[in-house]
């Protein structure tokens, strides 16, 4: 049985989109209800998170269907002692539906305190950790660009494109599966009712697509590349 990739957009406030995909009278608060009747999956940016409530939080949880995942853009400032308070309140409501922290910077910025700080607060919320590579696991982040090597497989994939090519998006998903699907993939780890939660070991893949250009057109005959394709 083929493993499931879910695709999203990073974030769900696009201007371009209103109108084309969102009701020109649809308020803004609803526009992720409106998302997630599309897609299973977002990541949210860090601009986003970095000043919203318990409130917010759990309103984004409640627009949401329960297969929904949330996959969080993280940098160094939210392990802040102050702010990672706030982080851990607010992200905590996303639970179980917080699928990862997702680390887009250079890794080699990183301090092995910055490094352990991620991992810890991974394990706190019970969520992966993409983009930091630690002993205990850590998922690195695929991207066309800079494709992950075969030792180094990834779930999680970052794709800057408009994706109105469908030949070459296919080429760039065939690239992404065929390490996803390598003999170095990642195991996972079933129990009762549940994937085992590891950082980096996701019972699920996603793409998630970032371009200010991007259609939700697009993306959805992206999707159905991945479909024709099984997945």
């Amino acid at each position: 049985m083929k493993q499931t990739i879910n695709i999203g957009t990073y974030g769900w406030q696009h201007p371009q989109w209103v109108g084309s995909f969102y009701p020109e009278d649809l308020p803004q608060d609803w526009q992720l209800t409106y998302y997630s009747n599309e897609f299973n999956a977002v990541m949210v940016p860090a601009d986003y998170w970095s000043g919203c409530s318990e409130a917010d939080s759990e309103q984004w949880r409640e627009s949401v269907h329960e297969k929904f995942k949330f996959y969080v853009q993280c940098d160094v400032s939210m392990l802040d002692d102050v702010k990672m308070q706030v982080c851990m309140a607010g992200l905590a409501v996303l639970q179980p539906q917080l699928a990862a922290l997702v680390y887009l910077g250079e890794e080699n910025m990183l301090d092995e305190s910055e490094m352990a700080g991620f991992e810890s607060l991974a394990l706190s919320l019970d969520c992966d950790l993409v983009g930091i590579a630690l002993a205990s696991g850590g998922n690195a982040v695929w991207r066309q660009a800079e494709p992950v090597v075969a030792k180094s497989p990834s779930n999680f994939a970052y794709i800057e494109s408009e994706l109105t090519d469908l030949r070459a998006v296919r080429v760039v998903f065939e690239e992404f599966i065929g390490q996803l699907e390598g003999d170095t993939a990642p195991a996972m780890v079933q129990r009762p009712g549940d994937m085992q939660k590891h950082p980096g070991r996701s019972a699920e893949a996603c793409i998630i697509v970032d371009h200010p250009g991007l259609q939700v057109s697009d993306i959805s005959a992206a999707r159905a590349v991945l479909e024709i394709m099984g997945y």
